[in-house]
């Protein structure tokens, strides 16, 4: 499924294949409400530098790219390695990236929900840039099995087994 136009939706957003990824060449997403896309074992790629999500953007696909222009709340994952980049406070979400994470909010805070069932499970290395701002990862079943590297204001990072962290950077 390739998205070379401009997109708006007014509503929830579902973006589904049964072979290949999911490409955006080109244009602009805009959604209100949720975003869902689906895309086997294949890529995701909504990588426009205009993207403006409004609610959660869900993602279950091989290796993923998502951006978005103001801030960010992922829903429930299932990919291989995943890069988020927002522009504004970004909200990782649950579930399981198959690979590495690296995610950049811009200066903004990095920030995941606690409640029952919101666990995100990396297997591979975890990367947080949020500049001056602070990283906040605290639901006890999250799973970070590869290294981390985290630049950040103040960082506060939990998971169910060992944490390894590797570079901590409190840029001020």
């Amino acid at each position: 499924l390739s998205l070379s136009q401009d997109l708006t939706a007014t509503g929830t957003l579902t973006l589904s294949t049964a072979s290949g990824g999911v490409t955006q060449s080109t244009g602009t997403l805009r959604v209100s409400g949720t975003t869902a896309v689906t895309a086997g074992a294949s890529g995701i790629s909504l990588g426009g530098a205009s993207n403006d999500f409004g609610g959660a953007v869900s993602l279950s696909g091989g290796t993923s790219t998502v951006h978005d222009t103001n801030a960010l709340t992922l829903g429930t994952l299932a990919t291989g390695a995943l890069t988020v980049t927002s522009g504004g406070v970004l909200n990782l979400g649950e579930g399981l990236v198959g690979g590495n994470l690296s995610a950049s909010s811009a200066g903004f805070a990095i920030t995941q929900a606690t409640g029952t069932g919101q666990r995100l499970q990396v297997t591979g290395t975890t990367t947080l840039n949020a500049g001056t701002a602070d990283i906040t990862l605290l639901p006890t079943t999250n799973d970070r099995q590869g290294a981390i590297t985290a630049t950040g204001g103040g960082v506060s990072l939990r998971s169910a087994g060992n944490l390894q962290l590797v570079a901590l950077t409190q840029p001020g």
